[in-house]
């Protein structure tokens, strides 16, 4: 399959001047580099890229090079979180609706919500995108939010991640929450919509108080992503699958790491129920499903360069906001042959919840991802 030329790849209307009049209309709105984007790795090559190889329609995967990685995703995802910010201030429940895919998760303290359907967020919202003014909400009568950023985290062809900050205020005028979100945002069937978020809401007067919480995830992350990659170095399926899970209720979405298809696809939301038995003692059938997940790694992961080394954290690594219970973050992974050859390199994002005294891992059950930076082999790169 060919990757789809300008016509194909536009999945609604919007010419060029709508768009371009769009990013113009948001050019006061920062747009920062995605995590690890900006990583000084970019070959000669990639300065004018062509178009990709023939590739399957199972494994096309076009990395940020190409602008078919953006030139839809980003202006989409502006559109999205402004509507839905504007939504948000103007206490509208049903403008909010609007911007969702259905379902979508939103990750409330550490509790993973489902919102399933449009009627069930005008009903029963949960208390982050509750603007009825009953039941459980975070909204005081007559405040007011004011938009401080929205940043890129990382795009592909069908999605991307950003963070959107803002400030809630009490009708006097003095601030009470810092409110740090994070949002992915995705074409199913040629629609776009908001599958995926999550809030942290600090009160104003602990905005700089961090309890070390950032440190702490930080640690975290680089202790989770050591284990799943000495792991998968070691072809230990066991440790890999331990390295990736924990108990509870999760839900992640997948971009399918720079696929091109959207057609057909009526939700990307993954849901799992992972009990403590199954991290304490797999059973046959998990350790047979991760010893064939190792095996398929081992066949994709060189990208056709070679046999696959070692996959390494990238440097860019980060902690976006934390308090005692929850972090967002931005991480991802640079993969090796043992000669040193860069295979490639992705990025996502996650919740990282802190649940019976432990962060779950980085690489794990609670993800939006990911964006395949360089794929700078002839083949797919299994992720």
């Amino acid at each position: 399959m060919k990757v789809p030329d300008e016509d194909k790849a536009k999945v609604e209307g919007g010419a060029n001047a709508d768009r371009r009049n769009f990013i113009k209309d948001t050019a006061a709105i920062s747009l920062l580099g995605a995590a690890g984007m900006a990583s000084g790795l970019v070959s000669p090559a990639a300065a004018s890229p062509q178009a990709p190889a023939q590739a399957s329609p199972t494994t096309d995967q076009v990395d940020c090079r190409f602008p078919v990685a953006f030139e839809n995703s980003l202006p989409q995802g502006m559109r999205l979180l402004t509507q839905y910010f504007s939504a948000l201030n103007r206490r509208d429940q049903r403008a909010m609706a609007d911007a969702f895919h259905f379902p979508f998760v939103t990750y409330e303290g550490i509790d993973t919500v489902i919102v399933e359907s449009a009627d069930q967020l005008l009903s029963s919202p949960p208390p982050s995108l509750n603007v009825t003014g009953t039941g459980q909400h975070k909204i005081r009568q007559g405040s007011y939010d004011i938009l401080d950023r929205i940043e890129l985290l990382l795009y592909g062809p069908c999605g991307a991640g950003f963070a959107l900050d803002y400030s809630r205020y009490h009708p006097d005028g003095h601030k009470l929450f810092a409110v740090s979100g994070i949002y992915g945002v995705t074409n199913n069937d040629g629609k776009w919509g908001i599958e995926y978020m999550s809030t942290i809401f600090r009160p104003a007067d602990q905005v700089h108080t961090t309890w070390d919480a950032e440190a702490f995830a930080l640690r975290s992350i680089h202790d989770s992503y050591r284990d799943h990659d000495l792991g998968r170095k070691t072809s230990n399926a066991t440790q890999v699958m331990k390295s990736s899970q924990a108990p509870g209720k999760w839900a992640s979405v997948s971009l399918a790491a720079g696929s091109t298809k959207f057609e057909g696809i009526k939700s990307r939301l993954r849901v799992r129920e992972i009990t403590p038995e199954q991290i304490l003692g797999p059973t046959a059938a998990d350790l047979d499903n991760a010893r064939k997940n190792q095996a398929r790694f081992e066949e994709f992961s060189g990208g056709g360069l070679g046999k696959w080394f070692q996959s390494l954290e990238i440097p860019s690594a980060r902690v976006l906001s934390a308090d005692m219970e929850k972090a967002h973050a931005v991480d991802g992974f640079r993969r090796y042959l043992e000669d040193g050859t860069l295979v490639s390199e992705a990025v996502f994002m996650t919740v990282l919840l802190y649940r019976d005294q432990h962060w779950q891992p980085i690489d794990g059950p609670a993800m939006f991802c990911c964006s395949l930076v360089h794929n700078l082999g002839p083949g797919p790169v299994y992720m």
